[in-house]
């Protein structure tokens, strides 16, 4: 799991210290796109921008610019770890890169295996000149199912790698 993680973050993320970081909160991390950042991830480094600024001012360099390194000093390891993975999935396009993913799919209950076939009312209409045809077309369902995930490998054309993901997902299989 966590090399299938990896993979799909990609790179550029200082990968120790969200694990640290993860490690000593109690649930984790977990990052959403849809939900924002925590206001107490917000006001750490709020707070740490505040103190690196302070500290450039005593060291009578007021008019150097602020560097995150300088900020990320001055959060907790949790905070950082936070504040890295946020910043990461967020700006980086790494996560968004093609890749393969290998998925095990399996019936939710047992015994349902089988497709079932439905009729959908479907409209058509060949042309402007003749009027909309209104019929049944046969189609198949599948029974309600889990996915769960294996493995995941970059898309990049490369026959080797995805002939190794698809490998293990045979072996799996058997």
């Amino acid at each position: 799991e966590r090399n299938a993680a990896l993979t799909l973050l990609g790179n550029d993320l200082d990968i120790f210290a969200v694990e640290e970081g993860a490690w000593q909160t109690e649930c984790g991390i977990i990052f959403q796109k849809s939900i924002p950042p925590k206001n107490a991830v917000k006001n750490a480094v709020y707070q740490a921008r505040l103190l690196a600024r302070n500290e450039l001012r005593r060291k009578q360099h007021a008019t150097q610019s602020l560097k995150e390194a300088e900020v990320l000093r001055f959060l907790t390891v949790e905070s950082k770890a936070e504040y890295l993975l946020q910043r990461h999935c967020r700006k980086s396009n790494e996560p968004f890169r093609n890749l393969d993913f290998f998925c095990r799919c399996k019936p939710l209950m047992d015994g349902a295996y089988s497709l079932k076939q439905t009729d959908v009312e479907v409209t058509t209409a060949r042309s402007a000149d003749i009027e909309a045809v209104v019929g049944d077309v046969g189609t198949f369902t599948l029974p309600p199912l889990k996915l769960n995930f294996v493995d995941c490998c970059c898309a990049n054309g490369n026959q080797y790698l995805c002939d190794d993901g698809w490998n293990l997902v045979k072996a799996l299989c058997r």
